[in-house]
Parts: C-alpha cells; sequence; structure tokens
C-alpha cells in the first residue's frame, strides 16, 4: 500500500516518458490491494491518454517483472480502446454536389458493442470489430452553413463502458444565403406608411400592412436528356439499332486473337485502394442560386475526438 501511495503522490513530477509504465504498476498494485475501481481508473489513463505503448519494468526483479507484464498483457487482450477515428473520403474528386452521406472509419483494438448517437438520439450499434470499422453517417444538411455537429460513440466489452465524443467541423467559403422563407418570414408584419404634405400641413396619410404569401414552391428537378441513353439528335446514327449492327468474320476473329493475347501477356494491375483516410478533407461544390445561377463553394470538413471516461 505504501508503494502505491508513493508512487500516486509523485506521478505529476515524474517525467513523460516514464508515465505509462507509472500508470501500469499502479493499476497492478491497486488490483492486488483490492481496490478495482482504482485499477481500472488507471487503466483507462493508461490507454486513453498514452495510446498503449510498449512497456517494460527491468527495475523489477524477474517475478515481479512477469506479474506486471501478464496484467497488463490480459488487458490489452479485451480493452476496447479505439485508436483513431478518421473521415473515410474517396480519392478521385466526389463531384459538383456536396455528398448527401458521409463515412466515418474507427480503429479498433478489440470487439466491442458500440452505440452511435447525437442530442437528438441513437442513430446506429451493433459490434466493432478489432481493426478497421465504418460508420455511415447521413450528411443531409451539413453542408448549408459553416458550424460543427457532435456525435457520441459508447463502448461496452465485458464490464468495461467507455465513451467517445466526436465533432465534425465544416467551413464553407462563401456561407450561403439565408433561405427564401427565412427572408421572408422578417418582412412580415411590416407596416408601410405614406404621408402626403402641402407645405407644412398634413393632407394625407395610409398605411399598409404587408400581407405576402409564401411564393409557390414546384420541386420539379430537371432532366438531363442528354444523360438517357434512349436520347438520340435528329439525324445521328443509333448505336443501339440492330439494324444497323453487324461485323464481318475475319473482323471478329481478328479481334478475339487479340483479346486472347492480351489476357496472356499482360500482368495483372495492382489494386489500390480507392478511398483515404483523413481527419482534414477539402473540396469544391456548387450552389444553385436564383435564376439558375451557380456558386462555387470551397469547404473544410474536419474530424476531432476525445474521450469522454473518467481517468480516475
Amino acid at each position: 500500500m505504501g508503494a502505491a501511495r508513493y508512487l500516486q503522490d509523485g506521478f505529476a513530477n515524474l517525467e513523460a516518458g516514464d508515465k505509462p509504465e507509472a500508470c501500469v504498476l499502479l493499476a497492478f498494485l491497486n488490483d492486488r490491494l483490492g481496490d478495482k475501481n482504482k485499477a481500472k481508473g488507471w487503466l483507462l489513463h493508461f490507454f486513453e491518454t498514452y495510446g498503449n505503448p510498449n512497456v517494460s519494468f527491468p527495475f523489477l526483479g524477474i517475478v515481479a517483472e512477469g506479474d506486471v507484464e501478464a496484467y497488463i498483457n490480459s488487458w490489452r487482450a479485451k480493452f476496447p480502446h479505439v485508436s483513431s477515428i478518421s473521415i473515410v473520403w474517396p480519392k478521385k474528386n466526389p463531384g459538383p454536389m456536396p455528398p448527401q452521406a458521409l463515412q466515418l472509419g474507427l480503429d479498433m483494438t478489440n470487439d466491442a458493442y458500440y452505440r452511435f448517437s447525437d442530442a437528438t438520439g441513437i442513430l446506429g450499434g451493433g459490434v466493432l470489430h478489432k481493426g478497421f470499422n465504418i460508420l455511415n453517417l447521413s450528411a443531409e444538411s451539413l453542408f448549408e452553413r459553416s458550424g460543427s455537429r457532435v456525435y457520441v460513440v459508447d463502448l461496452k466489452a465485458g464490464n468495461i463502458a467507455l465513451k467517445t465524443e466526436v465533432t465534425l467541423s465544416v467551413s464553407l467559403t462563401p456561407e450561403a444565403e439565408p433561405p427564401a422563407e427565412e427572408k421572408l418570414s422578417k418582412t412580415k408584419g411590416m407596416i408601410y406608411e405614406l404621408s402626403f404634405y402641402v407645405g407644412s400641413r398634413l393632407v394625407v396619410k395610409s398605411s399598409k400592412t404587408d400581407r405576402a404569401s409564401e411564393p409557390l414552391k414546384l420541386n420539379i428537378k430537371p432532366v438531363n436528356l442528354r444523360a438517357n441513353p434512349m436520347f438520340k439528335p435528329p439525324g445521328q446514327h443509333d448505336p443501339f439499332d440492330p439494324d444497323q449492327m453487324g461485323v464481318s468474320i475475319p473482323d471478329a476473329i481478328g479481334v478475339l486473337t487479340g483479346l486472347i493475347k492480351d489476357l496472356v501477356t499482360k500482368k495483372p494491375k495492382k489494386l489500390e485502394s480507392s478511398i483515404e483516410k483523413a481527419t482534414v478533407v477539402q473540396f469544391t461544390f456548387f450552389r444553385q442560386g436564383p435564376a439558375d445561377t451557380e456558386t462555387e463553394v470551397k469547404t473544410t470538413l474536419s474530424i476531432q475526438s476525445r474521450s469522454l471516461s473518467s481517468a480516475r
């Protein structure tokens, strides 16, 4: 008990490189003393603050060193630590429109049950497995204005319960104009006054309250005929017309010979991932404005996380 108290009292004055080993020793000593809660607190501090680094205890005797290493290794085998959280983003340009959904990548040290939620309630749940996991997230209205959204990931493995806060931040340049409904609501109820004077004498005075109604909305999406494979401009050859399709037998044999030769001689291309994991993403999309105008919007999307679990 004296060793645990001495080490705990001097913990703040230790060198940064010695603190992970001290956390493990304090967890081990408190566990042996029967204080499971305090031992768990030091374990949380070790995993969440220092990220589960390699530790060694050559200053202990052989038996004690083996006991401490066995203790921390047993926790490493079951502790569901989130080693990193990132945005899963396509390497190619996502297109001229902002994405309607995002994917978050979670690297896990072990399996754990999870619950994903925000201020409105639970958004999803299930099991996260050891290694890389992907969580799907709706991005509806996320790119309308600059700001942040906060989410919480709850983890549960055995008697271990952890909580991680995830913050998604969006910065847009330029900012969007207020919606038409918002502009209209500000003008409703305004009183307009007209006064007519002859010299200093008031002859006529009239006032009117604006009763403008909301404009009629027709949510009709534009149709791009040229994107339709059945569209054919007048006088243009139709590649789908069977009456205009045909190939000679010698030409067919030549094509097949070339394909077989390519298959035999060409080495298969090395497969590369089409996505990347990032904590900051920058891209550009176009916002539709009045009278069919478009505005280029430069966007920065970033993600941050922090543990909400108690370290003591």
